[in-house]
């Protein structure tokens, strides 16, 4: 037939034909896909299981201390309408407002995010020769609310633990 073209090769109009290469492709793209469903990782810590600080009521801390071994900033109040004054390492009022914020952040009750390891405190900086202890006093002598601060773990973290614990 004179004049007609041939016809065309390959695949025909309106099918893909998968190759070896797409084949094997597809079916490590389905592994991966259910690989990752099943999601076979060991458990980590639960939220529930991790510790946390304990709430308060705002208007029922009167003292809060921040410092490491050797320099202690101390911040009292006489009653909840009283203002901040800072006691240690001298006398003079205190800011109000960051204060306040910082009393009230802590008093929510903060959870910890993970538990990244136990026992090395030195590693984090969470030591009791290195870290930055912060207290909370609703009365008397024994801290309703105390952690330590250690090393920083990124812009918006640091490495905490609480007294009397090993758990970073």
């Amino acid at each position: 037939a004179a004049g007609l073209a041939p016809p065309p090769r390959g695949r025909p109009e309106g099918r893909m034909m998968f190759t070896r290469k797409s084949t094997a492709m597809l079916a490590i793209t389905a592994l991966l896909v259910a690989l990752n469903l099943l999601d076979l990782r060991p458990p980590e810590a639960s939220e529930a299981a991790l510790p946390a600080l304990p709430t308060l009521d705002v208007a029922t801390v009167t003292k809060l201390t921040i410092g490491d071994q050797i320099n202690l900033l101390t911040i009292e109040r006489a009653s909840a309408d009283a203002p901040w004054q800072i006691v240690a390492p001298l006398k003079y009022p205190a800011d109000e407002a960051v204060v306040k914020a910082f009393v009230k952040a802590l008093s929510a009750g903060v959870p910890m995010d993970t538990q990244v390891d136990e026992g090395h405190l030195e590693d984090y900086g969470v030591d009791d020769q290195h870290a930055l202890r912060a207290e909370l006093y609703t009365g008397g002598d024994t801290p309703a609310l105390a952690f330590m601060v250690g090393k920083t773990a990124g812009p918006d973290s640091a490495f905490v633990r609480l007294p009397d614990s090993a758990v970073v």
